[in-house]
């Protein structure tokens, strides 16, 4: 009996949950994914229409596109929607393990309306860009250029 109790109130729950709204605030997430011990990096460009991932081999000097999507109406909605959930002013400009020489190495810069953050990343785990990460790679779907962030 409190077995069909839980499941009709998730029912419930489910049916009352509100849809993502739609925001159609101007903004752009720009990514690099650095692996210097390998001489490459990859970038993960995000705007209000597309998602591109390119393959930048440091070596020869080349950068290929390896994905590029152009954004459903709620894949924009879930980006813009997460992006105007915190205040991009309050991260710091860096997020560091002095630690740690080598590993996780990432810049991030977002630009939200007229305002512009760029954050560089060095293994260390900060939860904002960590839910950020989560959806670039969500709505990607690429298992090979997923983003890797503990």
């Amino acid at each position: 009996m409190k077995n069909i109790a839980v499941v009709v109130m998730c029912f419930l729950y489910a049916c009352n949950s509100k849809p993502i709204e739609d925001c159609n605030i101007p903004y752009s997430i720009d990514i690099w994914n650095l692996n210097a011990s390998m001489a490459y990096s990859i970038s993960y460009q995000v705007n209000n229409d597309s998602l591109i991932v390119s393959f930048i081999d440091v070596v020869k000097g080349t950068s290929n596109k390896v994905h590029a999507k152009a954004l459903t109406q709620t894949e924009r909605n879930r980006f813009c929607n997460y992006l105007t959930s915190f205040n991009i002013d309050t991260l710091k400009e860096q997020y560091i393990n002095p630690s740690v020489d080598d590993g996780n190495q990432e810049i991030v810069i977002l630009k939200l309306e007229n305002k512009k953050k760029k954050i560089e990343i060095s293994n260390i785990h900060q939860e904002n860009i960590a839910g950020l990460f989560k959806i670039v790679n969500d709505v990607m779907g690429d298992e090979k250029y997923k983003i890797k962030y503990q």
